[in-house]
């Protein structure tokens, strides 16, 4: 989203009331309501599993039934760990030491790996972080001046509608995208289409994991209300632009191609289909309902283990990058920038 930036207006005080993000929490009905969708949503994906394994051996459904419950367990506990830890790493990494690199003032001397360098008009980024930076959408051209939004806003977790609207789908798409991702290279070198199926299934169960570094930085990006501004009298957020990134696209697009990649070779193995032009027609479609069905059972799961990340942590998380950018970066209500050193971004 762009916006014209009319005017600039430097202000003495900080409205620190409404400085900090703050996440509304569900109440106990929507709690309730949450645990039965998620208990309905892994009952199915259970069965799912059970039934589709293709193995009539005890034994063999039993350590099926035993994979499938550690793994759900595992999962989210593991996952809210490492969205905490390894998300708030990355968000620092990326985030501030980013925007401090950018916004060094010019002919500073920083010390970096214990080198003294000088300051270079579009110096300061090594090659790996101005590639991971730009990966994700950060405008790092040298007209550009970021800022933080002197009022931020709030999520309201208990309301299906905001949280469908805002979250699901980043990380729906994120989870299945690397999901699918993994789950077909792994697939790709078991010769048996059941256990295939299987392992594939499993590495689907532990996705949340595989996206602590990803969606829980987008998610800080997008509630620290980071923007900047250019030459152009421009307003840009660095939200828009993180959903538009090649990181964001790739995974979006993936979650699709993976899949339909996925359940169209499990398709082609476990059934007895010729080569026909009906066969390759019912093969595709088999393979976008996998794909739907996955997608309706990941929900449940997913949109549990969002309320209970957004809960008890995503709120400090965002809180502390915003308190950490303020030493750094100026802020801004509408168009008026508030801090004494507004006049580089006038």
């Amino acid at each position: 989203m762009e916006k014209d930036l009319e005017y600039m207006i430097p202000l003495k005080e900080l409205d620190t009331k409404n400085f900090f993000f703050k996440v509304i929490k569900p109440s106990k009905k929507v709690w309730f309501i949450s645990v039965l969708i998620f208990l309905s949503c892994y009952v199915a994906w259970f069965l799912s599993i059970w039934f589709l394994s293709g193995t009539d051996n005890p034994s063999q459904k039993l350590l099926i039934a035993i994979l499938v419950v550690v793994a759900s367990i595992a999962s989210p506990l593991l996952g809210l760990f490492l969205w905490k830890k390894v998300g708030g790493w990355v968000s620092k990494k990326l985030i501030f030491e980013t925007l401090k690199t950018k916004h060094e003032k010019k002919g500073e001397i920083r010390e970096t790996l214990g080198k003294l360098k000088k300051d270079r008009k579009y110096h300061k980024f090594g090659f790996f972080r101005i590639s991971i930076a730009l990966l994700f959408g950060f405008d790092l051209t040298p007209d550009s001046k970021y800022y933080l939004e002197e009022k931020t806003h709030s999520i309201d977790i208990g309301s299906f509608k905001s949280f469908v609207g805002t979250r699901l789908y980043d990380i729906i798409s994120a989870s299945l995208g690397i999901g699918f991702l993994i789950a077909t290279i792994i697939k790709s070198a078991i010769s048996d289409p059941s256990i295939g199926f299987i392992t594939g299934s499993l590495v689907l169960l532990f996705s949340p994991i595989l996206i602590c570094w990803l969606t829980p930085v987008v998610w800080t990006i997008r509630d620290s209300q980071i923007k900047y501004s250019k030459t152009n009298n421009r307003n840009n957020e660095l939200a828009d632009k993180v959903r538009r990134s090649l990181v964001s696209m790739f995974f979006g697009i993936s979650a699709w191609l993976a899949g339909f990649s996925f359940f169209k070779t499990l398709a082609e193995e476990m059934t007895s289909f010729g080569d026909k032009f009906a066969a390759k027609v019912a093969i595709f479609f088999m393979a976008i309902a996998g794909i739907l069905i996955v997608t309706i059972l990941a929900f449940g799961t997913l949109y549990l283990f969002g309320m209970l990340y957004l809960n008890f942590f995503h709120e400090k998380g965002v809180n502390d990058l915003r308190g950490e950018l303020s030493e750094i970066l100026p802020y801004a209500q509408t168009n008026a920038i508030v801090s004494e050193e507004s006049e580089h971004l006038i």
